[in-house]
């Protein structure tokens, strides 16, 4: 074994590298839990009341998130339990992620709305996960979308706002710290249910939402 591990160099690199990935994830799956962080800044040709007006509108939203097929808000303070699409501070968010090709996944997903600002911003806290999908990775989970003007630079060229998402939170789990170690960006994005470049282009997406057709980048 060892003559055919030595005339095998290809061999050789490939069990190497199997054994630092090993060592790796040992040691990423092993440390202390930790806080993680993720923002992202897309500028977009729309003024900031147009997409405003499509982040207060949560009949559009399952346009410009991942998976959503509907989203509502309760309020715990009120007599009524009827869901509404009111946005307020202290409400519940209820999302209803549900992959169109994978039906088996879906999920239903709340946020406690700690920052409501019409038109301007949003931020939660999350409260709940049917499938354990986020609970069991973080012990806490925070998300914000907030609509800002664009800079003098960017209105150089021709645009006029900038859609910021950002993330904030601590893992709880072996394959929080693991993933959040090796890969933040690629985790923090398959957590954060906004596809920022969908709003930014919001009246495309719309418009090939009305036609069932994919949705339009171009």
């Amino acid at each position: 074994m060892k003559n055919f591990i030595k005339t095998s160099p290809i061999l050789s690199t490939f069990f190497g590298f199997l054994i630092l990935c090993g060592i790796i994830a040992f040691f990423a799956s092993n440390r202390p839990d930790f806080e993680i962080r993720w923002e992202r800044n897309v500028p977009s040709t729309h003024t900031v009341e147009e997409l405003g007006a499509a982040l207060d509108d949560l009949e559009l939203w399952p346009v410009f998130h991942h998976s959503l097929k509907e989203a509502f808000v309760t309020d715990p303070d009120s007599q009524s339990s009827e869901p509404t699409r009111i946005l307020k501070q202290g409400s519940i968010l209820h999302y209803k992620i549900e992959p169109p090709t994978r039906q088996w996944n879906r999920f239903e997903m709340q946020g406690l709305i700690t920052e409501y600002i019409p038109g301007k911003k949003l931020s939660l806290k999350l409260a709940g996960d049917s499938a354990k999908r986020l609970t069991r990775l973080f012990d806490a989970f925070d998300w914000s979308i907030e609509i800002l003007p664009a800079t003098e630079e960017l209105k150089a060229r021709g645009y006029k706002s900038i859609v910021h998402g950002e993330t904030h939170a601590h893992t709880a789990h072996w394959r929080g710290r693991l993933f959040a170690t090796v890969s933040p960006g690629i985790l923090m994005n398959q957590v954060y249910y906004v596809d920022l470049v969908k709003l930014e282009t919001i009246t495309r997406q719309v418009e090939a939402a009305k036609e069932n057709l994919p949705p339009s980048y171009q």
